[in-house]
């Protein structure tokens, strides 16, 4: 009698890796949803795409991303008339099953704000861990002071040990 030899070989991708997935790309869908909405210009998100996505999922993957902003200006002043906080939170265990932004509601939120004034254009801003990969493409920089500071908690959204809170906050 012979033994039976059996090799299990295990193709895929880990929950870890679904999740940087999931939440890099409702990132980047975010970043369009409201530069659509706000009537903004494309033309920064396509020309940034891989070198925003390459910062997201380095930085999901080693758990240091801890915000990630988008914030809107008006390039000859130094204040934000506006920005979007993308709160990440790392956790052990976390939701089973994706839950994904609405970005119909997103657009209905979008929808009620007053539009910019000519000239506004806006960025990507990330906030990581100290000890994060350094990316290339990103550099070092600060926020923009918000005047007069409103905030809204707009909605939450998660995958595996990974939760994003949205705020928005308005400036002057």
């Amino acid at each position: 009698m012979g033994t039976a030899v059996r090799q299990i070989i295990i193709t895929g991708v880990t929950v870890m890796e679904k999740t940087v997935s999931h939440v890099a790309n409702c990132l980047m869908g975010s970043f369009y949803g409201v530069a659509l909405a706000r009537k903004l210009d494309m033309q920064y998100l396509q020309e940034n795409l891989e070198t925003i996505e390459r910062g997201l999922r380095r930085w999901l993957q080693e758990g240091s991303l801890r915000q990630a902003c988008l914030e809107v200006y008006l390039p000859d002043q130094h204040f934000a008339l506006e920005r979007w906080d993308f709160v990440i939170g790392h956790h052990e265990g976390g939701a089973a099953k994706p839950v994904a932004p609405d970005m119909k509601q997103l657009r209905a939120f979008c929808e009620k704000l007053p539009n910019f004034p000519s000239g506004a254009s806006y960025r990507v801003v990330v906030q990581t861990a100290d000890g994060a990969t350094p990316v290339p493409g990103w550099t070092p920089t600060e926020l923009l002071d918000l005047r007069g500071t409103s905030a809204a908690a707009v909605q939450e959204w998660c995958y595996g040990g990974t939760a994003v809170g949205l705020a928005f906050r308005k400036g002057a």
